[in-house]
């Protein structure tokens, strides 16, 4: 038997992607294909939104999150409720709606809008600190670039080449001196009022009335409709958007961008060219050998056509040559492969290929087939026409041989098109109130042209973290000079609306609204079981259950004070190995997650008569155990809100260990660990004599509590 994890050639055994059923039964891709990068052509009415959808929902399952970018609506309504019968009426397997279900948590962004959930650009914000030269100078390139063209400067002639150049210069004034423009008011200002260097510099790349046209084009931005892009909602953040930060444990994240709530094809290219920047640079510093997240762009033609250049085609081009190396697949569809740059196209290694009518189109993707295909190329070129709706011919020589024709499967999740008032109806009111309270909304300083203070946007830095930091994070997470930290942190530290404490390491800081434990290394937000039973059921629970001998009360004993405690476990998410299908008879890979004791390496479980309780070991299929997120719900919360036990953290055992000691116990590979809370009411039972023993009881299902010791 292969060890937990491992690849194997049988693809229905090995964890992989299942895309639908062809004449040999059904067809899969394993998830490292998608490295590689999928794209998806077909006709409207082809199917071809509807296979994309599969591979984000198999992706799901594998607990791969994704950011999809919806200029249509569609991709959207992955947030409405699934249909589950009718996937089942279509023979989906059971394992794939259950895991889907169990898995994913849907985000609908809606930048310049609070129809969803806001989300705002900082694109004028310094470079990191530490970053390559080139790097530096590759990303101001292109976010001027972005900008010239926002304004409605076109790139592809030389006002528009030179007025991106303008922005340039004046972006790099700024960065010598390791800051930003805050807002672009002040940008504005540097091209109407250059130093002399600066001014010599303009003279040699553009006219003399050029600056100052530039110059009043971005004061625009800074008004009106533009000015919500950039300062409302919270801040564009791909550990946000992958669900690394504020995602609800054990959910994996589809955060969707939804485009409509923007006015023009201007501000949607420029969007999609600052979150493509966002994602290429949060890859460089999260390099992984491993699929880690999935970027898919519907229709994705108008932003990358093959002779216009909107503001987002260079750094698309980049992203989809460079991802692969970083863990982050690609994956794109559109109906008309001849308004896609045959370039970009290149790097697809997998080609899912649904109806296509006209020769035209036909005929854009014959070189392709041929490259991927040749020996069936005629065959697979002359089949395209006559293609029904949710039929494809998949071409991925990664994987398969020769083409393989297929039917897709049945969607598990909603299938529609949502116009602005159906995303604000799916909305929850409190995660848009959460990303408004961390946004920048009526964040003016004094001048009245900047978008926010310093002191601003380092609490607006600290407030998206959600964790203690240390100052040269802090400057990286603000776009402002370390130098500058200190004093700021300061004065918030007198003004209470920060907290500061030092370990082996140095200062942390973190937003005073977040209750941390930097003493019990504790530095981050935590999930904790939802408190179901409050204090007066608790005792009436603890006393009913001691007058029946549960707790054995003697006669001349009494319940006293209850206290609510939390105690940590380590909740441990894994894949292994369970029998589906008839009898058992097929073994397949499934996710699953379990919890171990943080003290004793016990195993915690939950059935409905015992509550919760933990063993040992067991025999058991890890598998198939039953989670604790069946009996209760996780919220996030500051660890210095609860009480904990100090003494429990210093015997406590690491996320390694934890991971270790799962490994140890089961034939499974280990995706990733993370500490959670389950809430307890403890109290004391005193007898006449002044004897003394505590009694404990659950506040999520009210039932008996032994807290395991170390042995």
């Amino acid at each position: 038997m292969p060890p937990a994890g491992a690849r194997t050639q049988n693809p229905v055994v090995a964890a992989s992607l299942l895309l639908g059923r062809g004449g040999s039964g059904e067809v899969r891709l394993k998830p490292e294909t998608l490295l590689r990068h999928v794209a998806c052509l077909g006709s409207s009415g082809s199917g071809k939104t509807v296979a994309c959808k599969v591979i984000v929902e198999e992706a799901v399952r594998l607990g791969i999150p994704v950011i999809a970018v919806d200029p249509q609506g569609d991709i959207a309504s992955f947030a409405c409720p699934p249909d589950p019968e009718g996937a089942r009426a279509k023979g989906v397997p059971e394992e794939v709606i259950r895991e889907f279900r169990e898995r994913v948590e849907t985000v609908i962004w809606t930048p310049g809008s609070t129809r969803g959930v806001p989300v705002s650009l900082d694109p004028l914000r310094a470079p990191p600190a530490g970053g390559r030269p080139e790097e530096v100078i590759r990303e101001r390139s292109l976010l001027a670039g972005s900008l010239a063209g926002l304004v409605g400067f076109d790139m592809g002639n030389d006002e528009g080449r030179a007025a991106a150049a303008l922005v340039d210069l004046a972006l790099e004034s700024f960065h010598v001196e390791n800051s930003s423009p805050r807002g672009m008011g002040e940008l504005a200002q540097a091209l109407e009022e250059p130093d002399g260097s600066l001014k010599a510099r303009f003279g040699s790349v553009a006219t003399g009335g050029q600056p100052a046209e530039v110059a009043r084009r971005l004061r625009v931005l800074d008004v009106g409709a533009s000015k919500l892009l950039f300062g409302m909602g919270a801040p564009l953040s791909v550990d946000t958007l992958l669900g690394k930060a504020g995602g609800l444990p054990g959910r994996t994240r589809i955060s969707v961008v939804y485009l409509n709530s923007l006015p023009g094809q201007e501000e949607k290219e420029f969007f999609v060219s600052v979150l493509a920047e966002e994602i290429y640079r949060w890859m460089l510093a999260h390099p992984s050998r491993e699929l880690q997240a999935l970027f898919y762009i519907d229709e994705i033609a108008p932003f990358l056509p093959p002779v216009k250049k909107p503001a987002c085609k260079d750094i698309l081009k980049l992203l989809f040559k460079q991802a692969r190396k970083y863990g982050i697949g690609c994956l794109a569809a559109t109906q008309n492969p001849g308004d896609m740059d045959y370039m970009a196209l290149s790097q697809f290694s997998t080609w899912n290929l649904g109806r296509l009518l006209t020769k035209q189109d036909v005929k854009k993707v014959e070189g392709v087939v041929k490259s991927l295909a040749p020996t069936d190329a005629d065959e697979v070129v002359g089949k395209l026409p006559s293609l029904s709706a949710g039929e494809f011919l998949l071409l991925s020589p990664d994987e398969f041989e020769r083409p393989v024709p297929y039917q897709v499967r049945w969607l598990v999740s909603a299938h529609k098109t949502l116009d602005e008032e159906a995303v604000e109806q799916v909305t929850k009111p409190e995660m848009r109130a959460k990303a408004m309270a961390g946004g920048l909304e009526g964040r003016l300083t004094s001048r009245g042209t900047e978008m926010m203070s310093d002191t601003e946007r380092l609490l607006g830095a600290m407030k998206g973290a959600k964790a203690a930091r240390r100052p040269r994070e802090l400057a990286q997470d603000a776009g402002l000079p370390e130098k500058k930290i200190s004093g700021i942190l300061k004065a918030l530290v007198a003004e209470k609306r920060v907290r500061t404490a030092n370990d082996k390491s140095g200062l942390l800081a973190w937003h005073a609204d977040y209750a941390l434990r930097p003493d019990l290394g504790l530095t981050t937000l935590v999930s904790v079981a939802r408190l179901e039973v409050l204090e007066a059921r608790a005792r009436s629970l603890a006393e009913d259950e001691a007058q029946r001998s549960f707790f054995g009360l003697r006669a001349n004993e009494a319940l006293g004070k209850l206290v609510l405690r939390h105690h940590p476990i380590w909740q441990v998410h894994i894949r292994g190995r369970v029998a589906r299908g008839w009898l058992g008879r097929r073994l397949e890979e499934a996710v699953a997650t379990i919890y171990l004791d943080t003290v004793s390496e016990e195993i915690w479980g939950y059935e409905r008569k015992r509550g919760f309780f933990t063993v040992p070991t067991t025999e058991e299929n890890p598998v198939e155990f039953q989670d604790l997120d069946d009996a209760c719900d996780f919220e996030e919360r500051g660890p210095g809100e609860m009480d904990l036990n100090a003494k429990v953290f210093e015997e406590m055992m690491d996320g390694e260990r934890a991971a270790v000691v799962t490994k140890r116990k089961f034939d499974v590979e280990v995706l990733r660990t993370a500490l959670v809370f389950l809430p307890y009411w403890v109290g004391e039972l005193k007898s006449r004599g002044g004897e003394k023993r505590l009694v404990r009881v659950d506040g999520v299902v009210g039932k008996p509590l032994t807290i395991p010791a170390k042995k």
